[in-house]
């Protein structure tokens, strides 16, 4: 994970030290034992502008951050993140590209949005999942508790918890729907776990956990469905063994590109 600070200063999480990383504006930037990233305020001082930072996290990678109002979020593989330091104003307002997990502090006079590209997801105090990568056909929201506000050009929706948010931002199309969200969550618990999923969804994930390249040899897959569970810290093999017992697909590893056939 690469910590990007205000001034442009680059930190590399696996090389930095436990302890204070930086201050930037009233805030000390903490990294814990743990592994974790924690914003701690360092003085009385509000801050009259937001001072922002981002944290990236590469292909194969995944890290832990603790904003300034206390709210926590796991990042996946292959994601952005770009967050003030302290919050001020009427918003708490982070940006995501990527995927993450957040569970927000609650603060009934100051609400938290997330902002992707094609949405804006609002709450006050909640937890829940976002999958926004560029290369999914939907942008998904999964509420584990409370309520989110999802806001898209395709119209406005409140989630109850254990429903989804998929918004097509091409097609303009926003449908909520009733899911697993075990599922959904899967990924910051360690594991794959994919329900009637199709080989392509399945893949997409492969590539950013592991860091490899996909081809596709397959002709009609598509209309293939898998379902099953497997570690996330398993080899990949391990995954690919699972998915050609089905007979229904076959893999070529050659160094790190996976061709996929039927």
């Amino acid at each position: 994970a690469v910590l990007t600070l205000a001034g442009g200063r680059k930190i590399v999480q696996d090389n930095a030290p436990d302890g204070s990383l930086a201050t930037q504006g009233s805030v000390d930037v903490v990294k814990r034992d743990s592994g974790a990233l924690v914003y701690k305020s360092s003085s009385t001082h509000v801050q009259a502008k937001p001072v922002f930072n981002q944290m990236y996290i590469p292909l194969g990678g995944e890290f832990k951050i603790v904003l300034a109002d206390g709210t926590k979020v796991w990042l996946n593989a292959g994601t952005t993140l770009t967050y003030p330091t302290a919050f001020t104003g009427k918003e708490r307002h982070v940006f995501l590209d990527g995927e993450a997990y957040f569970e927000v502090a609650k603060d009934t006079k100051v609400p938290f949005v997330v902002t992707v590209d094609s949405e804006r997801i609002q709450v006050l105090g909640t937890s829940f999942n976002v999958q926004a990568y560029h290369n999914d056909p939907a942008v998904k929201t999964t509420l584990v508790d409370g309520a989110v506000k999802v806001l898209t050009s395709a119209g406005n929706r409140v989630l109850n918890p254990g429903e989804q948010a998929r918004f097509d931002a091409k097609a303009a199309h926003l449908q909520v729907a009733k899911v697993n969200v075990d599922e959904a969550l899967a990924w910051k618990n360690g594991l794959f776990e994919f329900n009637r999923s199709n080989i392509k969804t399945i893949m997409r994930e492969v590539e950013r956990w592991y860091n490899v390249a996909v081809q596709y040899q397959a002709t009609d897959l598509d209309k293939k469905d898998f379902t099953g569970v497997v570690s996330r810290y398993s080899n990949v093999s391990k995954l690919l063994n699972r998915l050609e017992m089905t007979g229904v697909v076959h893999f070529n590893v050659e160094g790190r590109v996976i061709t996929v056939m039927d």
